[in-house]
């Protein structure tokens, strides 16, 4: 991922994309590189999912003073797994930060973009595919402003369609990802060059 954020000025889309507004290298054995601003790590960032649960709990008890019905016992149950689940996959995620990048790695000795993604969805009970682009065909569809903690976050060469790099949507616009520069770091979605090779993001679970 040698690519600079020069050369993707060019790619003409424009850096614009907002933070998430309700709640949340390389996988292709090629030799390129990303070039990318310098990120530090936010311990806090797994604050968002809990903040999730204490709008949920919120939610229920206003629920109880008002004399309306609660949601059905299985949607709540669903609601709080899928929470749970994205808790558990950012903690995941967070404790490899630092991990240096490894071309085709996908384990404790390093990762690239998909074996990173791959090995955290493992560690919390989903398979993905080996590739970014494989990964790409998973799940749903979703857009910017739907982003949640958890998501898979992917990104494109200019003026390719060719996906080259994945990663995992936290919250406040970041993503954790496995970047051949610097490793597994937390990267900003409106920062060049991400912004400008935005490709999609998708929700497995």
């Amino acid at each position: 991922m040698a690519e600079s954020a020069t050369a993707n000025e060019d790619a003409g889309a424009a850096c614009d994309i907002a933070p998430r507004l309700d709640g949340s290298t390389r996988l292709d054995n090629t030799g390129s590189q990303y070039a990318e601003d310098d990120e530090e790590g936010d311990d806090t960032l797994a604050d968002g999912v809990l903040s999730d649960i204490a709008e949920l709990d919120e939610a229920l008890a206003a629920m109880d003073e008002t004399g309306d019905h609660h949601p059905k016992a299985e949607d709540v149950d669903e609601d709080m797994t899928a929470i749970d689940a994205r808790m558990q996959l950012v903690n995941v995620a967070m404790s490899k930060l630092g991990t240096r990048y490894r071309r085709g790695g996908s384990g404790e000795t390093g990762f690239d973009c998909s074996g990173f993604t791959g090995w955290v969805y493992e560690n919390v009970g989903i398979d993905l595919p080996r590739t970014s682009q494989s990964q790409f065909l998973e799940g749903r569809t979703i857009r910017r402003e739907q982003l949640q903690t958890g998501d898979l976050v992917f990104f494109k060469r200019n003026k390719k369609r060719r996906i080259h790099h994945v990663g995992i949507y936290l919250e406040d616009g970041k993503f954790i990802h496995s970047s051949s520069s610097d490793g597994v770091v937390i990267s900003k979605l409106n920062a060049k060059p991400w912004c400008n090779q935005w490709a999609g993001a998708k929700r497995v679970f």
